[in-house]
């Protein structure tokens, strides 16, 4: 893989969440109870979308897209956070977030979101 490319990954929102929770508190989701699994990754991702862009894939061209951020403020999780929904009713899905450039500011809180998921 070509590590000067890691800026343009992107990772499963679900899997960035299970990240942030194990990086803050030590312990992964429990799978053995799986809708307070789903509710814990779905109140991970709502804080993350306070602090790191979130994107969803576009219909048209499959390609990630930057959610905008006033859309969230008010947005719910469901699903394990693999699913959005707005205040207004509008659904995405394939949410994903960016690993963090080389070279940039990290982010402050939730343990940096996992040193911006790892970079």
């Amino acid at each position: 893989m070509d590590r000067t490319r890691r800026d343009l990954q992107h990772i499963a929102l679900p899997t960035a969440a299970s990240i942030v929770h194990i990086q803050v508190t030590g312990c992964p989701p429990d799978a053995t109870k799986p809708a307070e699994m789903r509710e814990t990754l779905n109140q991970v991702a709502h804080a993350i979308s306070n602090v790191v862009p979130i994107y969803a894939s576009d219909p048209t061209t499959g390609l990630p897209v930057e959610l905008p951020p006033a859309e969230l403020l008010s947005a719910v999780f469901t699903r394990g956070a693999h699913l959005l929904t707005t205040k207004l009713g509008r659904e995405y899905d394939v949410l994903t977030v960016r690993r963090r450039k080389p070279g940039s500011k990290r982010v402050r809180s939730f343990a940096g979101v996992a040193e911006h998921l790892n970079t």
